[in-house]
C-alpha cells in the first residue's frame, strides 16, 4: 500500500510532488461519483472473475474491457442498479494472456481496474 506521494524530479525546472487518491474515482458535474470502490477477484485471473462495485446511482452500469493497446475487447451492460455494493461474475475464459483494463461506467461517472489473465 502506498500514502500516494508522488514526486518528480525535472533536469533544471525543480522538484514537483503531489498526493494521488486513486479511490478518489471519476466525479459527475454535481461533483459526486456514482461509481466507486471497483475490484476484479481473483486477479490474476484463469477463466472466470467476480467484479466487485460500489453504486451510488441508480441506473445501468457499463462495463468494458480494453487490452494494453486501449482496443476495446468486451463489453457489457448491467441492468439497473440500486445503490450498493454489487458483485458480477465475468467469463473470461477465451482471452488471450496479458494485462486488461475493466472500465465500470455509468452516466458521467466510472472506474477502472487493471485485470491480468495467466494462461
Amino acid at each position: 500500500m502506498t500514502d500516494g506521494f508522488i514526486a518528480i524530479g525535472t533536469h533544471g525546472n525543480g522538484v514537483y510532488s503531489a498526493l494521488f487518491d486513486p479511490a478518489a474515482g471519476i466525479s459527475n458535474q454535481n461533483g459526486s461519483s456514482l461509481v466507486s470502490g471497483l475490484r476484479v477477484l481473483p486477479n490474476p485471473l484463469t477463466d472466470q472473475a467476480m467484479v466487485e462495485v460500489i453504486h451510488h446511482g441508480s441506473g445501468v452500469m457499463n462495463l468494458i474491457l480494453y487490452n494494453q493497446a486501449g482496443e476495446k475487447v468486451r463489453s457489457w451492460s448491467e441492468p439497473a442498479f440500486q445503490p450498493g455494493r454489487h458483485t458480477i461474475r465475468l467469463s473470461l475464459g477465451s482471452l488471450l494472456p496479458g494485462t486488461y483494463y475493466l472500465v465500470a461506467s455509468e452516466d458521467k461517472s466510472s472506474r477502472s481496474a487493471k485485470v491480468i489473465k495467466v494462461r
